[in-house]
């Protein structure tokens, strides 16, 4: 016997949406740069990284990427975000 406070079995429900829902698909910016006065180097997610070095989540402040020149730049969570170059690669430069 059925407790009268409990839900009855999940057979009896019926769905009336059995689609599933597809997410739009990635907007990807390829805009990466400088500001001309605060000498900030920066890239959005699926850009090419414009130099190699450790790279910052700008919206979370602690989770960064090692990117090489020419890397594209990552998404997260499947959202484009900005990154900000913290250290360069001293090796990269180097050899420039």
């Amino acid at each position: 016997m059925q407790h009268p406070e409990c839900p009855a079995p999940a057979g009896h429900f019926h769905f009336q949406n059995t689609t599933s829902i597809v997410p739009p698909p990635l907007l990807i910016l390829s805009y990466s740069g400088a500001e001309p006065d605060d000498g900030v180097l920066w890239a959005w997610s699926g850009a090419a990284a414009p130099v190699g070095g450790k790279w910052l989540l700008e919206a979370h402040g602690t989770y960064t990427q090692m990117r090489k020149k020419g890397q594209r730049m990552p998404f997260s969570q499947r959202e484009s975000v900005r990154w900000i170059l913290a250290y360069p690669d001293a090796a990269e430069d180097a050899g420039s």
